[in-house]
């Protein structure tokens, strides 16, 4: 069905499929099919979705095929349940290389400032992990450009 959606919104820039969302019942999206969108969707630059990262193995293989969407820059992840911090980044940054946000929340940059600290205090174990995912995002892109330089 992902795949579905995402050839059939090819100059998408904006999706948020997750609103209302509930936690009672566990998405069915995994990485792989954030390829898709990646794949697809080569203007999408915002992207609201609940998916789980319980395929990080076989996705990070998926990523060898070098899919690439250069245009995301804002992955809201919402109740994503998360596991291995640091394979997910890395996914994340190989398919998605402009990738600067990652944010638990479905609300505008805007409204999420004025809130910060109020949510702290209300942070689930889950928000801190996307936190970190968020948090290393800068480090591995100073790692990956110091590597192309030292490759040259």
């Amino acid at each position: 069905m992902v795949k579905a959606m995402a050839k059939a919104w090819p100059c998408l820039k904006t999706l948020s499929l997750a609103k209302n969302y509930t936690p009672m019942h566990p998405s069915h999206v995994t990485l792989g099919g954030l390829i898709l969108f990646a794949e697809f969707c080569l203007n999408l630059s915002t992207l609201c979705i609940v998916f789980h990262t319980q395929d990080i193995e076989k996705a990070e293989v998926g990523t060898i095929q070098g899919v690439k969407n250069m245009a995301l820059k804002a992955l809201r992840v919402l109740t994503s349940p998360i596991s291995l911090l640091g394979k997910v980044a890395a996914f994340l940054l190989d398919v998605f290389p402009n990738l600067v946000c990652i944010t638990n929340s479905d609300k505008e940059g805007g409204e999420e400032e004025e809130e910060e600290d109020e949510e702290d205090e209300d942070m689930t174990n889950q928000d801190r992990k996307w936190l970190v995912v968020n948090n290393l995002l800068p480090t591995f892109v100073s790692v990956r450009e110091k590597v192309y330089v030292l490759n040259r």
